[in-house]
């Protein structure tokens, strides 16, 4: 009995100590639970940041990499040939891609090799850029008014852009994946999402913010996004379903950041130094002492900083309007930029050596970017300021889009144009000289790439329908052509999935009086091509063939044989012969006249389609009298008669 109670206590103290094990692994996981996401629940949102930043230099042609917490930069990413450029700079935790606008050349980094993974060639000029939100990436070229989702990684695309009227404003992705824009033509904002199990896009929401060729300028806010509208004074905020309009006066030429991460909203109004801030539906603002115009704002942890470039500062206020802070800048000329990213405030000047990172507790830290005089290696590069060891090791550099130097001497004609000659049947041969053969070292990439666009010529309108000649391109990429799309005002016309290598025609049905937008993609396993334009046009209806006018009517011949005579009661019957009506015309009628006894003076008296009129005695007068008559047939009238008779009455 005794010996099974000890066993009955050993088995209770191991079951025990299982308990306790257990319990303690749930308490551990538990407080780390609430640790975590208790945090969530009290601050509203759960920021987890990689601590590293990338700061653009235009001097240098290059991006710095800067810690958030120690302020040191340690990577650097040249371009080739790219100083003194318009750079931009967009950035995940596994993406960084950097888009030459000089030059319209985007490059594509893996953060975690550090290597540059793929390049793609976008219109120069600010009219394309590229927006990143995880692993979303989207072209947005607004001066053709497309907006197409790209492979981060290789920067490719197997679905067609989406197609808007061209001339929106971009703008960026909310904190929920949607890319907005805001269409001035249609007075819209509109939000654009990436599909999950798919390349594609689709408009999530369209809302019709103001009336339409308004003067508006947007930034994208954490969920929906605020359009300004400067023709009206207002701003139209919207949020989910929720749209709010809040009149805000004195808006012309306003200034406003890309992207606006606090919940309240500021605008610049720069030549009158004035900032505006909007919380909610409250509105106010103050003006900045100074002189000369002001730049772009932002609310970051509760203060306000605006670049004042004339005075080469950025100021740090509070709501008030009161000066707290003043962060020198570098006399660069150039604009400088806010913005908030991994948790800090960037503040950034493209054009300067520094740049700064200010902490959510206003901690300023200065980030120099190069003290070289903006020098750099003339080709990709990445550069570590580490120990050697540590830095990594980059691998091959992206192949660069072909410069006109690079091309042959006989390549003035645009790409793939079709041949010039008195045959218009076949197709461009591709020059020997254009691609040289790589050298045994260079390493090779037998990966499909995008093709080059189809060339679409001799677009013409007709009664109802558009035709046109197209060429699919000399350059399909490494890949079989699978298919040229051409679109028309945004919407697919023709899908030819068997595209042959000369000139293919085609027509489709089009709407008359109303102008066609052309443009064409060629597309292969690896995406979409750029798009390749065919103008504008406009189809009419045919006209029927114009019929000779009949020759005109000759003046009638006036009637003949007027005789006058008195009846009973003293009234005067006047009767004359018929005229000859020719074939095909038609007598409208006769027009009876009253004279005086020499028929010098005539009065119209009545209109008939008879021979004959009779004239009552009292509404003749004088009392002596002749008589003359006209004829009108196809409404030309003879000259008058001869006079007839005098008669007298009364």
């Amino acid at each position: 009995m005794a010996e099974r109670l000890r066993r009955h206590f050993r088995r209770l103290r191991r079951t025990s100590a299982g308990f306790v094990t257990i319990g303690l692994i749930c308490t551990v996981v538990s407080a780390m639970v609430l640790t975590l996401f208790g945090l969530r629940a009290i601050g509203g949102s759960l920021d987890i940041f990689d601590g590293n930043v990338w700061l653009s230099s235009s001097a240098s042609g290059s991006t710095q990499r800067a810690n958030v917490n120690s302020g040191k930069v340690d990577m650097r990413y040249t371009l080739k040939d790219a100083r003194n450029h318009d750079l931009a700079v967009a950035q995940t935790d596994n993406n960084l891609l950097l888009h030459d606008r000089t030059t319209g050349i985007v490059t594509s980094v893996n953060l975690s090799t550090l290597s540059s993974s793929a390049s793609l060639s976008v219109p120069p000029g600010a009219g394309s850029s590229v927006a990143m939100w995880k692993n979303r990436v989207v072209l947005v070229d607004s001066a053709q008014g497309t907006i197409q989702r790209l492979n981060p990684d290789n920067l490719t695309s197997k679905s067609p852009p989406l197609h808007f009227t061209p001339g929106f404003l971009p703008g960026g992705f909310d904190n929920d994946g949607r890319y907005w824009l805001a269409s001035t033509t249609e007075g819209a904002a509109i939000a654009v999402i990436p599909d999950e199990n798919s390349m594609q896009l689709r408009v999530d929401q369209k809302v019709s913010a103001t009336k339409p060729n308004h003067r508006l300028k947007l930034t994208v806010l954490n969920q929906g996004a605020a359009v300004i509208d400067e023709t009206d004074d207002a701003v139209i905020v919207i949020k989910g379903n929720q749209t709010r309009r809040i009149a805000v006066p004195n808006l012309d030429s306003s200034i406003i950041t890309a992207r606006t991460t606090s919940s309240t909203i500021a605008i610049t109004v720069p030549n009158s130094r004035e900032i505006v801030l909007l919380d909610g539906d409250s509105v106010h603002g103050f003006t900045v002492d100074g002189t000369g115009p002001l730049g772009e704002a932002a609310v970051f942890a509760g203060q306000v900083y605006v670049a004042d470039s004339s005075a080469t500062q950025v100021l740090e206020l509070d709501i008030s309007g009161k000066v707290k802070n003043r962060i020198a800048t570098a006399d660069s000329g150039g604009a400088v930029s806010l913005e908030q990213r991994e948790g800090v405030l960037v503040i950034n000047e493209p054009r300067g050596p520094a740049g700064y990172l200010v902490s959510k507790t206003h901690q300023i830290t200065k980030i120099t970017k190069y003290t070289d005089g903006g020098a750099g290696p003339e080709e990709d590069t990445v550069a570590s300021n580490g120990p050697k060891q540590k830095a990594p090791t980059p691998t091959t550099a992206p192949p660069q889009p072909q410069r006109q130097a690079d091309r042959p001497s006989n390549a003035s004609a645009p790409p793939n144009a079709p041949p010039t000659g008195n045959s218009d049947t076949t197709p461009p041969r591709s020059s020997s000289t254009s691609n040289p053969a790589p050298s045994p070292s260079a390493p090779r990439n037998d990966k499909p790439r995008v093709p080059a666009p189809p060339v679409l010529k001799n677009a013409r309108g007709g009664d109802g329908q558009i035709t046109l000649d197209y060429y699919p391109p000399n350059d399909t990429g490494g890949a079989k052509l699978e298919a040229i799309d051409i679109y028309c005002n945004g919407s697919r016309v023709i899908h030819d999935v068997h595209s042959g290598s000369g000139k293919q025609n085609a027509s489709f049905p089009a709407r008359n009086n109303v102008a066609c937008t052309l443009q064409g993609y060629a597309i292969n396993s690896a995406g979409s091509s750029a798009a390749a334009l065919g103008g504008a046009i406009t189809p009419r209806p045919i006209s029927p063939a114009p019929q000779p006018s009949p020759a005109p009517s000759p003046i009638p011949l006036a009637p003949t044989g007027v005789r006058a005579a008195l009846t009973g009661g003293q009234n005067v019957q006047i009767t004359w012969n018929a005229v000859t009506v020719p074939a095909g015309s038609t007598l409208d009628n006769y027009v009876v006249f009253q004279c005086d006894e020499n028929a010098l003076v005539c009065v119209r008296l009545f209109s008939t389609k008879n021979t004959n009129y009779t004239v009552n005695e009292r509404s003749a007068n004088p009392s002596r009298g002749r008589f003359k008559v006209a004829a009108v047939i196809d409404g030309k009238e003879s000259a008058p008669s001869a006079p007839s008779n005098a008669v007298s009455w009364r």
